[in-house]
């Protein structure tokens, strides 16, 4: 089985490491109809609820998309109808058992939710769920949505508005590490609608190769997934150690891969130094040196020294001392604010 990318105009889309894939009429169909060849699935879908989603876009009353995770299909999401005469468009989305509760519902709602207010004729997006049902009442409230009433036993929610999606990427690829302590803070404590991704795969980037980044040869898929979720967010925050009195080789690595895609000219970035004073300047010498090449715009209001000790950070690896996740939480939404400056009206 094979879904088409340019399914009625319906993009394929990044969110995180997630990699949402348009879903046509007759793959929907063959879904329902129990015929999952061409396609790896998770163990729980589809689901009942799925067969029930797919059968709009089986008879082309929608459009959807499977959720793919390294390939496997975890979940499915889309929408109940076009666009009504309001401009309102009603979401729906499920992931198999086995992969909710690891952020991946929010990953959807948000790439799903930037996707279709970029459609002319969706002025707001909408969605349900169950007043019992928590977990997913949560999904929608990190996404940005606000509860606009209730419909019998169910809670309607609304936004008008995208989150900001901030991509979090550590220099360091120590365990034990504070810039990545920082980061893994910052996205738990981020409010309600801004929309924080951890960048995990700074180790597995192979070497940067020249001969490996030309039109006529296909990029690693590290490189290709690192391209797609810089290219994806609204901005990226940094968080660095200092190596030799200048950036970790792992870093700069990550940067020379991002030159020949041009994904971060005119991107937002801004950078934590978590050092004790005196230390890390060197680093954020060289990344603000390599950021200006590569014309990223930098943010100075974000862009502060914060110092994290060792002992600030739990045995969970985040930090602990209340004063510095406020300035963690802070930081984040002086940057979000900035980013929603730029957002289309």
């Amino acid at each position: 089985m094979t879904t088409d990318s340019t399914v009625d105009s319906v993009p394929r889309l990044v969110a995180g490491r997630l990699v949402l894939e348009p879903l046509d009429g007759p793959a929907a169909t063959a879904v329902r109809a129990g015929d999952l060849a061409g396609l790896t699935v998770a163990d729980g879908w589809p689901h009942d609820d799925t067969l029930d989603g797919l059968a709009g876009i089986a008879d082309g009353r929608s459009f959807g998309w499977l959720v793919t995770l390294d390939g496997v299909v975890i979940g499915d999401c889309g929408v109940h109808g076009p666009a009504d005469e309001h401009g309102d468009i009603e979401i729906g989305y499920g992931l198999a058992a086995p992969h909710r509760g690891h952020g991946h519902g929010t990953e959807v709602v948000a790439a799903l939710t930037r996707h279709l207010l970029s459609r002319p004729e969706v002025r707001r997006v909408v969605a349900g769920t169950e007043a019992g049902n928590r977990p997913s009442r949560r999904v929608l409230e990190r996404a940005g949505f606000q509860q606009t009433g209730t419909d019998g036993d169910e809670l309607r929610y609304a936004t008008d508005t995208a989150p900001p999606t901030i991509l979090l990427i550590s220099g360091s690829t120590r365990a034990a590490s504070t810039n990545s302590a920082a980061l893994r803070t910052v996205a738990a404590v981020a409010p309600d609608g801004i929309h924080t991704q951890l960048y995990d795969e700074l180790a597995a980037l192979p070497a940067f190769n020249p001969d490996d980044d030309r039109e006529s040869v296909q990029l690693p898929p590290a490189a290709a997934r690192l391209r797609a979720r810089i290219e994806a967010a609204d901005g990226v925050l940094f968080c660095t150690p200092e190596y030799a009195g200048t950036l970790p080789g792992s870093l700069k690595n990550l940067l020379d891969w991002t030159v020949g895609g041009g994904q971060l000219d005119g991107k937002p970035v801004a950078s934590l130094n978590v050092a004790a004073p005196g230390r890390g300047d060197g680093a954020q010498a060289t990344l603000r040196l390599v950021l200006g090449y590569v014309a990223a715009e930098i943010s100075e209001a974000a862009s502060v020294r914060l110092v994290v000790p060792r002992d600030a950070v739990g045995d969970d690896g985040l930090v602990v001392r209340p004063e510095l996740r406020d300035e963690l939480r802070r930081v984040l939404t002086v940057f979000a604010d900035e980013l929603r400056v730029r957002q289309p009206a």
